[in-house]
């Protein structure tokens, strides 16, 4: 598989009551309304660029992470004792939703990472 992905943390808890049109949702945790949070959503490349990425990003040189503590799935947070590294420029020029995005190399897979929270958002096989 090229990457996987899925968005369990872009939008609001489902609470199981579907809203109607622009009606915003309230999270039963938070209690805030689903019109006052604003998450970007990015999207998966689309597959005519998950190619040139692919090429892009295998000539990166870099270092393997092989103390590897953490579950390799989309949502998952990875550890702040895990060096991170930024999203190539040239990769950015590819997939510019990806600007500001760090990666890490596990296992011969590249892990593309949201800004600040670390989170796992596609999956490159190696």
């Amino acid at each position: 598989m090229l990457g996987a992905w899925s968005s369990p943390r872009n939008d609001l808890a489902h609470t199981g009551v579907e809203g109607s049109g622009d009606s915003p949702v309230i999270d039963p945790i938070t209690r805030i309304t689903s019109q006052y949070i604003s998450q970007p959503k990015i999207e998966a490349p689309p597959a005519e660029k998950r190619t040139q990425i692919t090429s892009a990003i295998k000539q990166e040189k870099v270092k393997e992470v092989t103390n590897v503590n953490f579950n390799l799935s989309i949502g998952t947070a990875v550890p702040a004792g895990v060096r991170y590294h930024p999203m190539p420029a040239r990769i950015v020029e590819i997939y510019p939703e990806w600007r500001g995005y760090d990666f890490i190399l596990v296992h011969g897979n590249y892990i593309i990472l949201r800004p600040r929270t670390h989170e796992i958002v596609y999956i490159i096989e190696g």
